[in-house]
């Protein structure tokens, strides 16, 4: 007996696979679903996870163009600064629009201890400072134990949005409107947050004795803090008093 030899045999099972998934999505399609009611809860899940999914894929593409451009743009400028400081008087102009473009920033960073605010304008952020006592001298390195919000306003409903060893991530809504973003965080040496204070009005206050800064601007409101083993973050809608109750509800 003379055996048959194919050569194509992968191309006859791809079709074959193709032609069972076809008649699969017929079937789908031909199913009667008009009984079927989606949960409110399941709908919002969806219709996030939807919009990160798309997020990330425009990001990967605007990613990958910005980064290209970037260094196109990074060698001209280079070359245009190298130019521009070797001519005496320019050079004074540049260096003194850099240090008026750097005053209008404030950098938050935090240490083990407490928060504390590195006060690149002195006359903005006044009064922050690290008085109390630390809990920990080594902060975790990974999130031992979640931490968050047990007061929240009425009618509010958490929803889990990533849990993780790095990160803590809880969305609140009342009904079907954002209200806010909760997230818990480890603290290192890479927590530091730039903010341009031309935009947003900075005060400092207290959550439960440790030292906290809030950022109000004319959408939403940040607040950050420290108990010295995490960093936690709440931007929200709420006023400022209903987002200290959450704050120092924090357990």
């Amino acid at each position: 007996m003379t055996p048959i030899i194919c050569d194509k045999l992968d191309q006859l099972i791809a079709l074959s696979v193709l032609g069972c998934a076809k008649d699969d999505v017929e079937m789908f399609k031909a199913l009667d679903d008009s009984d079927v009611v989606l949960d409110e809860r399941f709908r919002r899940r969806y219709q996030n996870t939807v919009r990160r999914a798309m997020w990330k894929s425009r990001r990967a593409i605007v990613t990958r163009v910005v980064s290209r451009a970037a260094v196109v743009v990074l060698a001209i400028f280079s070359a245009a600064f190298i130019s521009i400081m070797s001519i005496s008087a320019l050079r004074e102009a540049v260096w003194r629009i850099i240090t008026e473009w750097y005053e209008d920033y404030v950098v938050l960073t935090f240490d083990k201890g407490n928060s504390e605010t590195t006060d690149v304008s002195e006359a903005t952020v006044s009064g922050v400072t690290a008085d109390t006592v630390a809990p920990s001298d080594t902060p975790p390195t990974l999130i031992e134990a979640v931490r968050k919000p047990t007061a929240l306003p009425e009618g509010a409903q958490e929803e889990i949005v990533r849990q993780s060893k790095l990160v803590v991530m809880i969305d609140y809504y009342l009904g079907d409107d954002w209200i806010g973003t909760y997230r818990q965080l480890i603290l290192n040496k890479d927590n530091e947050v730039h903010v341009d204070n031309s935009e947003v009005v900075i005060q400092a206050l207290k959550i439960n004795g440790f030292d906290a800064v809030i950022l109000l601007s004319e959408l939403d409101k940040t607040l950050y803090w420290s108990d010295g083993e995490y960093i936690y973050l709440l931007v929200s809608t709420l006023d400022v008093s209903a987002m200290v109750m959450m704050a120092e509800s924090v357990r």
